[in-house]
């Protein structure tokens, strides 16, 4: 079970899910390379995760997508990546159904 971003991320790292970029100025470049990415990734791209914004403290980081692939939100939901699409939402729907 994922208990933070920090973790979240080292995981979603070792799956070979992420990519960090850095020196990368908020102003409509994380924009577009985000939308590049999501273009070029049809529907499975990378989460994307700038570092070392021009103009921001040092451990200032900006997470872009990280749920545009099947296996980052079963890492998410707990659930194992090989489930398929119906057996995802039987369990978003179990789990809506157990929530008070």
């Amino acid at each position: 079970m994922i208990n933070s971003l920090k973790q979240w991320i080292s995981e979603v790292e070792a799956m070979g899910e992420l990519k960090r970029l850095s020196g990368v100025s908020e102003v409509l470049e994380m924009g577009a390379l985000t939308l590049l990415a999501q273009e070029k990734g049809g529907g499975q791209s990378p989460a994307l995760l700038f570092e070392n914004v021009p103009g921001y403290a040092p451990d200032y980081r900006v997470l872009a997508s990280p749920f545009h692939s099947n296996r980052r939100i079963a890492l998410s939901r707990g659930i194992g990546a090989a489930e398929s699409k119906q057996e995802r939402v039987k369990d978003v729907n179990c789990r809506a159904e157990d929530s008070p």
